[in-house]
């Protein structure tokens, strides 16, 4: 406990201005070098202090508000160091008060109101409520309009950043491109020491208009931006982050270029990162996934099996490293199928394809119906149970593949540029059942070969309107 520390308040602050200041201001010390180190138990020391003071002081609204502000910044790291969902909610009930104890017109209200947006940020990130995301952009706009000229910068960083990550949750390209605009005026507003940063951030979202608009002069630019933040002095967090953003905007140039210079350089960086995060670093599961991604690349490429070996056990050590409700949670079930799916294509053990259905289905369990990409879950789920069929003859999977097709095909208009692909899962999953069930009847049922000819001139019918891409 800190000396002098007085918990108890029912008669009013028994200390002068400057004492009860700097013991506030201690409390912040024992919190930041808690932060620093990590240590989970001064932390737990630091949010009994931090609500001692908030009592205490409870006559004086600026320190009142300042120790509910280090309230918040000890249950944010104490989330970031364990995991534990409960220290998010209690930040936010933090931040809350700080911001309504604060006075309107003293000059730490915008950090207050950007501490409470952040929080925010992070809880929605855990839960996918998307009411935080847009409470949390609603605060930051205004930050913006109350700051001060020599704050622009940072503001405009943190705005772009959560319209960013909105258009992520709503599709609405609109406050992508909106994102990008304030990026650039954040990094030519930026001081040197914030300028890896901006760089940084304008890369990622250029990097994210890439995946939506395939101009590969985004993802270009993405990757000249994050070399040129590489180059300059910056934190080993924000060399870490940098290097896992370069990592893997590299790899998705291989996507599209197929430069296996990319790739390996890739996954070096991919290593490089995963030395610089600690066991228990709120985004170790991030960086598993993205260099199991590579592994699994390459392993298609190279063909070796500890590759894909390697792959599954990092994608298996992020899952276990992120709540059951993470926004990410479905994406990263989805892609440790692929890699039980790949790795059954080359050793043919049943048990690798099933656990590949059953990742599948916890996929698509845990993707909200009004997912923008909900039919890649459903056709996933089809295809590994159309290949399961393949080798156990279980008719009752070949019905659920077509169901899954259909309903794949349903959710999307008429003219999605990926309509055409669903179809043809459905199509292949019909043909197969017609295969099987006139070969379940010693008769050769004339239904199932009557309905093959019709089949297959819808097929060709439907491609007409439907062109595969």
């Amino acid at each position: 406990m800190l000396e002098g520390f007085a918990p108890n308040a029912s008669d009013g602050p028994s200390f002068t201005q400057r004492d009860a200041e700097d013991v506030v201001e201690k409390i912040w010390d024992t919190t930041l070098a808690a932060i620093e180190l990590p240590d989970i138990a001064k932390l737990e020391d630091a949010i009994i202090l931090a609500w001692k003071a908030a009592d205490t002081y409870r006559y004086d609204p600026v320190l009142r508000s300042s120790a509910f502000d280090c309230l918040r910044c000890a249950h944010r790291a104490m989330f970031e160091e364990t995991g534990r969902v409960e220290h998010v909610g209690k930040g936010v009930e933090a931040a809350e008060e700080a911001v309504n104890i604060c006075p309107l017109s003293h000059p730490d209200r915008p950090v207050r109101l950007s501490n409470l947006a952040c929080i925010l940020h992070i809880r929605f990130e855990t839960s996918a409520n998307t009411d935080d995301l847009d409470r949390s952009i609603a605060l930051e706009e205004q930050v913006l309009a109350i700051s001060p000229l020599s704050d622009r910068s940072l503001w405009l960083h943190n705005l772009a950043a959560s319209l960013c990550v909105r258009f992520e949750a709503t599709a609405n390209l609109a406050n992508l491109d909106l994102s990008i605009v304030l990026c650039e005026e954040s990094l030519k507003l930026a001081s040197p020491s914030d300028r890896p940063r901006q760089l940084q951030s304008l890369a990622i979202s250029l990097g994210i208009r890439f995946d939506h608009t395939a101009d590969i002069c985004d993802l270009e630019r993405g990757v000249t931006l994050l070399e040129q933040a590489l180059i300059l002095p910056q934190s080993t967090e924000d060399r870490r982050d940098c290097l896992s953003e370069l990592a893997w905007s590299l790899w998705t140039r291989y996507e599209e270029t197929r430069n296996v210079a990319d790739l390996e350089r890739s996954i070096t960086l991919g290593e490089e990162v995963l030395q610089l995060c600690g066991p228990t670093h709120i985004d170790r599961s991030r960086y598993l996934a993205n260099l199991a991604s590579s592994l699994s690349s390459r392993f298609h490429v190279r063909k070796r099996i500890a590759d894909l070996n390697r792959a599954i056990d990092l994608d298996e050590e992020a899952l276990t490293l992120i709540p059951p409700n993470h926004v990410d949670r479905s994406l990263r079930l989805s892609n440790l199928a692929w890699s039980y799916g790949a790795r059954f294509g080359s050793n043919e053990k049943l048990d690798d394809l099933d656990k590949c259905v059953t990742l599948h289905e916890q996929a698509l369990a845990l993707c909200p119906t009004t997912h923008n990409d909900r039919h890649y879950y459903l056709v996933n789920l089809a295809l590994s149970l159309r290949k399961r069929f393949g080798h156990k003859s279980g008719i009752a999977d070949l019905d659920r593949s077509i169901e899954l097709a259909q309903s794949a095909l349903e959710s999307l208009p008429l003219h999605h540029p990926r309509r055409s692909y669903c179809l043809d899962i459905l199509s292949l999953a019909q043909l197969n059942h017609i295969r099987a069930t006139t070969r379940q009847n010693s008769n050769h049922d004339w239904y199932a070969f009557a309905s093959l000819p019709i089949l297959l001139l819808t097929i060709s019918f439907q491609r007409v309107f439907n062109p595969l891409d």
